[in-house]
């Protein structure tokens, strides 16, 4: 998915859903990839029927078992292969609402919500942390210190004023819907006050909490000289408590609260365009980075990538770090079925190019991996089947596992997946080979 996508002249949704899918929480019979819990006569994924009650994450044991839920997530890769017990490392993404409604919700299970509302220019307005305290916003809001009232705010303008994408215009929006694994928000605003401006703002949210984050701003049709410039507005609601550093050497932000029931929720920010440290107008609050002043002809544009990551919770700052790191720099070398691969940081997004197959490719070592997602182009075939190692975490005939999702897209040619685990910088070569048979 790359950044610079058409632009819309007028508010819309489209969606296209390829394939069956079914959600958790419909009655039984169920869907390839879901499993019937007898006690609800309700549909849930795989190894969730009576999982523990556990937050999804990368540790190395697994939740206690009860009724229902999500289990804590094992998966944690080492030198030697192995992987943790427990509950599914991944609840599938799923989607509610329209444009009709005013909102779309981005979820899943047991792990977090994503609200983009109309009313605020289809910016993410709200945040759940549906793993511990699932009726709590988390977002900013207008009553609170910094009057701000969405959670993520790509791009704010300088011209004898400041402009954001809440004082913005003319806003539209599409949805590229490849649930279960991920789904593709993008929108335009145009910001009148800068003579003519508009951003583009792509938002690929994925199953496991990450956020994708590709921003431009754009000289529509005149020159535009801007005094100043932000990007990566992150801001958190101040009825609650938090932590605000920077992280990574700058590279990264996070918010974690600290009060509450625990794992408490943190969100981290990612700048992939890393111009310069992050600046805040409360630390414990808000963060961003600085773009400077911008001198921009007509159809030039200005662009910000990153990644923001609103799950899973209770990370210290040691592995907010990590992730980081993870997010900055990655990349695979192909073993065998390709022409190339590079990570697309529009998409946070290993994509690789199959020319046969099977096709088999090595995740890079030295920093440990996180929830790593694929997609595999000209791949023709419905039928597949995906190793880690010698271990089957996903196929055709079981696209949703306790390890990996999964998505063929036919009319694209394309298969998606998402490995929930986590792979430590030590593992062996075997231990980071991705395999993918027809």
């Amino acid at each position: 998915m790359r950044l610079l996508a058409a632009l819309f002249a007028s508010a819309s949704l489209t969606s296209c859903i390829l394939g069956e899918f079914q959600p958790t929480g419909t009655s039984c019979p169920c869907a390839d990839g879901f499993v019937c819990d007898d006690a609800s006569n309700t549909c849930v994924v795989g190894a969730q029927a009576g999982g523990g009650s556990g937050p999804v994450g990368a540790s190395s044991q697994g939740g206690q078992g009860g009724q229902g839920g999500q289990g804590g997530a094992g998966g944690v890769i080492d030198g030697g292969g192995g992987s943790g017990a427990g509950g599914p490392l991944l609840a599938p993404l799923q989607i509610s609402g329209s444009v009709a409604s005013g909102a779309i919700e981005f979820f899943a299970e047991g792990s977090f919500k994503l609200v983009a509302a109309s009313a605020n220019n289809w910016q993410f307005t709200s945040w759940y942390d549906l793993a511990t305290d699932p009726d709590t916003d988390l977002a900013a809001a207008v009553g609170d210190s910094l009057g701000r009232d969405v959670l993520y705010d790509p791009f704010w303008a300088k011209q004898a004023d400041w402009w954001s994408s809440e004082t913005g215009t003319n806003a539209s929006t599409t949805l590229e819907d490849l649930r279960p694994v991920r789904a593709t928000l993008r929108t335009t605003i145009d910001y009148p006050n800068t003579a003519g401006g508009r951003v583009s703002a792509d938002y690929t949210v994925y199953a496991s909490g990450k956020v994708a984050v590709g921003v431009s701003f754009t000289a529509v049709a005149q020159p535009i000289v801007l005094e100043d410039s932000e990007y990566h507005h992150v801001t958190v609601s101040n009825s609650v408590g938090w932590l605000g550093v920077s992280v990574a050497d700058g590279k990264a932000t996070s918010l974690t609260r600290v009060d509450g029931p625990s794992p408490t929720p943190n969100i981290l920010m990612v700048d992939r365009s890393n111009q310069s440290a992050p600046g805040s107008d409360s630390t414990n609050v808000n963060w961003y980075w600085s773009g400077g002043s911008e001198s921009l002809v007509p159809s030039q544009s200005v662009l910000h990538q990153g990644e923001l990551m609103v799950a899973p919770g209770g990370l210290d700052l040691a592995e907010l770090g990590l992730r980081a790191e993870d997010a900055i720099s990655s990349s695979v070398t192909v073993i065998s079925g390709s022409s190339g691969a590079a990570f697309d940081p529009s998409s946070s997004a290993h994509v690789v190019n199959v020319t046969d197959a099977p096709v088999a490719f090595v995740l890079d070592g030295g920093v440990t991996r996180f929830a790593p997602s694929f997609q595999l182009d000209n791949w023709s075939s419905p039928t597949f089947t995906i190793k880690l190692g010698e271990e089957v975490i996903a196929s055709n005939t079981a696209p949703i596992t306790d390890r990996a999702i999964a998505r063929f897209e036919p009319d694209d040619a394309a298969l998606v997946f998402s490995y929930g685990g986590s792979i430590e910088a030590r593992a062996s070569v075997g231990a980071r080979t991705f395999t993918v048979e027809p």
